[in-house]
């Protein structure tokens, strides 16, 4: 018994600075932001190449990281939350804007930080949608030769014209990260580390592990804060190193402001992450606006 109340006397000054909190904080770690598939909301104009034909697209991203449950101690803070977010390719033909490509992410986070390191491990889930397919964007670089071939094949019999046909991806999978924020003569910085297992994924086959890292810097002025991100992952299922960067300016809120807004030129070279074109190499570059 005697022992008891001495546990209970030392562990009474820690519970003493506990504090708990529901959807009242903002996020403790902050997702990387030239990692393609992070949370966010936004809307960009992009160019690639596809079957050798340049076309231009939109991106508008719909997501939102909610979170539920905040336990604080001293320097230690923990979360539990919610994350979603969409992925939409949008053409521009004839005065409307077909869908090209849609993609949905779910996940389930714990994150903690602790001093200048934080980090998190999440459940995760991203399906994705074809819509109207880039082919529709074909059309208005295809030269007429080009465009009479594609009609003779219509006529043949067993001969699949559209060049995208839908497909079944969806993957769950359980991720791990790490960061750590330092500054050097003003400039804030961060580094970080990813690490990911799939465990269910269609179309079944694919390798299920991706490891990636990464590292922003950003500084501070009294209105904006320029910066540069980018990050490097490799992903097993197409055994390919992903480049992704971003360099713009951050508009610097105020202590109560609700979001963060950001003005950036983006690149991406490796395998395409979107799920109906998983495979194809792609070298995108783009100029949007982000809110997160």
């Amino acid at each position: 018994m005697n022992k008891l109340f001495i546990i209970l006397f030392l562990l009474t000054p820690s519970f003493a600075y506990a504090t708990w909190g529901a959807f009242g904080s903002k996020p403790i770690y902050k997702e990387p932001l030239a990692y393609p598939r992070s949370p966010e909301t936004g809307f960009a104009t992009n160019t690639s190449e596809y079957y050798g034909k340049r076309v231009y697209y939109f991106e508008a991203i719909i997501g939102v990281n909610i979170p539920c449950v905040t336990y604080e101690n001293r320097n230690l803070i923990l979360q539990f939350g919610m994350q979603a977010s969409t992925w939409m390719d949008l053409g521009y033909k004839n005065g409307a804007f077909p869908l090209l490509t849609q993609d949905f992410y779910l996940a389930a986070p714990a994150t903690f930080r602790y001093k200048d390191f934080s980090g998190a491990i999440k459940f995760n889930h991203i399906s994705s949608h074809l819509g109207d397919g880039v082919d529709v964007l074909l059309d208005e670089v295809l030269t007429d030769e080009e465009k009479a071939e594609y009609e003779k094949l219509k006529g043949r019999p067993s001969v699949d014209v559209p060049l995208s046909e839908p497909v079944t991806y969806s993957r769950d999978y359980l991720s791990a990260h790490l960061s750590y924020d330092f500054s050097i003569h003003g400039v804030q910085s961060k580094i970080y580390g990813h690490i990911g297992y799939i465990h269910k994924v269609h179309p079944q086959g694919l390798k299920p592990w991706f490891l990636g890292n990464g590292f922003e810097s950003t500084y501070y002025m009294k209105y904006f804060a320029p910066y540069y991100a980018q990050d490097v992952t490799w992903n097993q299922d197409m055994d390919s190193v992903d480049y992704s960067s971003q360099f713009g300016v951050i508009v610097v809120p105020d202590d109560n402001a609700l979001f963060e807004m950001r003005l950036a030129a983006t690149i991406y070279i490796g395998s395409d992450r979107r799920g109906q074109m998983v495979g194809r190499r792609l070298k995108q570059f783009g100029f949007g606006l982000f809110i997160r």
